[in-house]
């Protein structure tokens, strides 16, 4: 009896084990797609875990394009994964429409961080050693599915080579997907840094004050020096009032009786040259016409926009088609796609006149900008913030307006998208977590407060947004602010 009695313990024991093992479940949250939404939810997954109570979080990557984090909650076990591809086939993996480009036995599957090859569970590791086919929860797309209409054909990554990719678009059907738009993605242009121009320099400040009144008079303070001395016709103009006295030109100290009286800059006429000069410097903007002279193939060299330019051919890195970045150069700045005006993108890769790369993911696209003298690409907007992967490279304004966060929402930048992220209805991986955590997920992205440190001086929430677009084909317009922010 005795020897029953403790059989008996040991079976309600193991019972009793058995059942907190099935109390205990695993929740996937799997997020794919655009490789410019890869370091916004891998910054965001943690704080977002903590936010709901769990406990134990932590993160580790697989390499640059995979990321994952872990919480605990209670008995349940949370991962959040993200890698990053192309908007394109984060669509086509929800919808289960696009093959099987992995070789999991299923469309609705791709390849992602096993979370048991991580070791060090490190932000910014990449001690996770493996992937493993999973589902894909939510597909991240930079734009909506119909408005891939790109197409694009050369190698797989661009100068680094890879294999010959042909993709054409003529739009995603969504019809059946359930969707969120909670953050706006900025996008900008990036130059090599031997992409630069000559420019009218003074001494500081350029701005008047009411001690020191200065002024540059040149147009864009562009300049054309062919002899490299420094001094540029184009750079006279530079006239100033200090305490009270012109301090150049022929009402100058030189001047019979002395320096004339002033109280403003335009008291004194232009001082030719002495404090000005003419000097080569990164190029630190691109107009509108300029990107699409680019993008459409018309532009070949530098110089083609002026002799202030530097003497390198124009190499235009590109994303492939299927790209949501891609997607929106084609609305947003070319404008062709569109049917109002500018010109289409260029499609096919060319070794020179013009030259030609399309890339892959933004990674790829940035590696392009940094290898090769005399090239342009764009990507989204933080794309340099917080590595040095890329020493090569500088970020530029576009239209003479930085992609900053408050020019984005306040109306004065417009390179930028609506994120989506889509999620299928009819499959139990997104259903099943749906109000227990997506709904949760995209709310607490939609707060201005929540956009990571890293992302917060250019990514905003859609609810901050004063002036936007109604949709990717649409010009912004006023919206106003249903979460308005300062300033």
């Amino acid at each position: 009896m005795f020897k029953k009695a403790i059989q008996g313990a040991l079976i309600g024991i193991a019972m009793l084990g058995m059942v907190g093992t099935a109390g205990a479940d695993v929740i996937n949250i799997n997020l794919y797609g655009a490789s410019a939404q890869h370091l916004f939810w891998n910054d965001t997954a943690d704080n977002f875990l903590s936010s709901k109570g769990c406990t134990n979080v932590v993160q580790d990557s697989y390499d640059s394009k995979q990321g994952i984090s872990k919480g605990t909650l209670g008995a349940d076990t949370i991962y959040i994964r993200y890698a990053s591809k192309a908007s394109y086939d984060g669509i086509m993996a929800v919808k289960g429409s696009g093959g099987d480009p992995d070789g999991c036995g299923s469309p609705f599957m791709r390849k992602m961080v096993d979370e048991n090859s991580c070791t060090d569970w490190v932000l910014g590791g990449t001690a996770c050693s493996a992937l493993k086919c999973v589902e894909i929860t939510l597909g991240a797309s930079d734009v909506a599915g119909s408005s891939f209409t790109q197409e694009s054909h050369g190698a797989l990554k661009g100068p680094n080579g890879g294999a010959q990719t042909d993709r054409v678009f003529t739009g995603i059907d969504a019809t059946g997907l359930e969707d969120y738009q909670p953050v706006v993605v900025p996008f900008g242009f990036f130059a090599n840094n031997t992409v630069s121009k000559t420019r009218c320099l003074g001494p500081d400040p350029l701005e008047p004050d009411m001690n020191a009144h200065k002024a540059v008079s040149t147009w864009g303070y562009q300049c054309y020096d062919p002899s490299e001395t420094g001094h540029s016709e184009d750079c006279i103009g530079y006239y100033k009032c200090i305490a009270g006295k012109c301090s150049g030109g022929i009402n100058g100290p030189s001047h019979t009786g002395g320096a004339l009286d002033c109280s403003a800059a335009i008291d004194c006429p232009d001082v030719a040259l002495g404090d000005t000069h003419c000097e080569r410097i990164p190029l630190d903007n691109i107009s509108r016409l300029q990107a699409v002279m680019i993008y459409d193939g018309q532009a070949w060299y530098w110089k083609d926009f002026g002799d202030w330019y530097a003497d390198y051919p124009i190499v235009a890195c590109l994303r492939h088609a299927g790209s949501g970045t891609h997607a929106t150069l084609d609305w947003a700045v070319m404008r062709s796609s569109a049917k109002d005006w500018g010109w289409p993108l260029v499609t096919n890769q060319s070794a020179a006149d013009p030259t030609v790369w399309f890339n892959d993911g933004s990674s790829d696209e940035m590696a392009c900008v940094n290898q090769l003298e005399g090239a342009i690409g764009y990507a989204d907007a933080d794309q340099l913030e917080g590595t040095s992967n890329y020493p090569n490279v500088h970020a530029l304004k576009y239209q003479g307006v930085e992609p900053r966060r408050t020019k984005v929402r306040n109306g004065e930048y417009d390179f930028y998208s609506n994120q989506w992220l889509y999620g299928n209805p009819d499959r139990t991986a997104y259903s099943n977590i749906k109000t227990s955590w997506i709904e949760p997920l995209a709310a607490y992205a939609s707060d201005p407060d929540h956009i990571p440190p890293t992302k917060a001086k250019f990514w905003a929430t859609k609810g901050e947004m004063v002036y936007n677009k109604g949709n990717d084909r649409a010009y912004p317009g006023y919206v106003g602010a249903s979460n308005p922010q300062l300033p």
